[in-house]
């Protein structure tokens, strides 16, 4: 959910707006990413970026409007401790030919079903670093239930289901709540769509 970036990052934009100033996404990269470790939504569009210095990597666009059904899988996470293990164990370093390739991939398709492609695989490598209980199966069922893939908080406990951007909003509904209940960890949390990163200023 990025949630703490979304904090540092309004409280940076209103100091810069109070003195008549708005920052550059690069600049409140570098200051977000002196905090702490950092997610890329203040970029527009989607990006790749490095999560330790906000060094943008890649940007993708335009991005699809994604229906995104979110659930908590439970327990909590030290985002600092998690992120400093994974940085002493060099990190990407370890991911597999085959995940860089379809990350790669995203530069030149970046369709739903490719995205939700990509992100399973991701969700999938991430269990050696952060397991997600019942992974496997939980990506099995909700494909089975016409989901493309899965997302998750690679440094936090949300889980979504993704589906095309057409797909009807009952149908993802029905879907939620039998996953919670076929996973009785699983807490549905709401349903929303892939929007692009970025923020909106408003003054009173």
């Amino acid at each position: 959910m990025a949630a703490s970036t979304a904090d540092i990052v309004a409280v940076i934009q209103a100091v810069a707006t109070a003195i008549d100033d708005e920052l550059e996404p690069e600049e409140v990269a570098e200051l977000a990413a002196g905090i702490e470790p950092t997610d890329g939504v203040f970029y527009p569009g989607v990006v790749q970026m490095d999560y330790m210095t906000g060094k943008l990597i890649e940007s993708y666009k335009p991005v699809p409007k994604m229906i995104i059904a979110m659930f908590d899988t439970g327990g909590t996470v030290n985002t600092v401790e998690l992120h400093s293990d994974y940085s002493e164990n060099r990190g990407n370093e370890n991911s597999s030919a085959e995940l860089l390739e379809a990350v790669d991939s995203l530069k030149k398709d970046f369709s739903p079903e490719n995205i939700a492609r990509v992100a399973t695989m991701s969700a999938r490598a991430n269990q050696r670093i952060l397991e997600k209980p019942q992974l496997e199966e939980i990506i099995e069922f909700a494909q089975s239930q016409g989901a493309l893939g899965v997302n998750v908080a690679h440094s936090g406990t949300m889980l979504g289901i993704l589906f095309k951007p057409d797909e009807s909003m009952r149908k993802v509904l029905d879907i939620a709540k039998a996953v919670e209940a076929k996973f009785p960890h699983m807490e549905y949390f709401e349903t929303e769509r892939l929007i692009p990163g970025g923020w909106i200023i408003r003054q009173r």
